[in-house]
């Protein structure tokens, strides 16, 4: 059960879940501002995902005794934390559509790279992305193998969808990746 929840005050973690067999499908990477375990904490049910960090991170732990008291005694709080909800709900939604609905492992990992260029906020069809996860992470996220992945960023690199610059995943035209979801 819950004792609290986790306030990702800078840094970014990977939030996943593992199958009875072991399998593990990383199914978001949290931002800096997020809330975890908001939804445990508020029904007091176990945490429905695990999170690792992904580098340096602050991390706040709020305690949930503190926190149900704040959201009895403050509608406000009440309301930002059913906002809290929507989004993650939402989230989980357009997680789910990016790793079931492409037909193919090309086409999630094409998804997966699109949905990492909207969030950089840029206007350009040119994006450079600091990528620090590994090929079993990305395989994770779009529930495939790891040697699948590596052969498809091959692929992806041949037709020069993407370049990498150390660790910075550089796609020059998101609009290509964009045709093979």
């Amino acid at each position: 059960m819950p004792r609290g929840g986790f306030l990702l005050c800078s840094g970014r973690a990977k939030l996943f879940t593992t199958s009875p067999e072991g399998r593990i499908l990383i199914y978001r990477i949290a931002e800096a501002g997020e809330f975890l375990g908001l939804s445990a904490m508020i029904l007091n049910t176990p945490y429905p995902a695990s999170a690792d960090t992904v580098g340096p991170c602050n991390v706040n732990f709020i305690d949930r005794r503190d926190f149900v008291r704040l959201l009895r005694s403050q509608s406000e709080a009440t309301l930002n934390a059913a906002g809290c909800l929507g989004n993650e709900c939402h989230r989980v939604h357009q997680d789910i559509q990016n790793i079931v609905m492409a037909e193919s492992s090309e086409g999630k990992l094409a998804r997966l790279m699109v949905s990492w260029c909207s969030k950089t906020n840029e206007e350009s069809s040119y994006v450079r992305i600091r990528c620090p996860l590994t090929h079993e992470e990305i395989a994770q996220m779009i529930g495939s193998s790891r040697e699948t992945v590596t052969r498809l960023l091959a692929t992806f690199r041949k037709r020069q969808l993407i370049a990498w610059d150390g660790s910075t995943l550089v796609i020059p035209d998101a609009t290509a990746l964009k045709a093979l979801q």
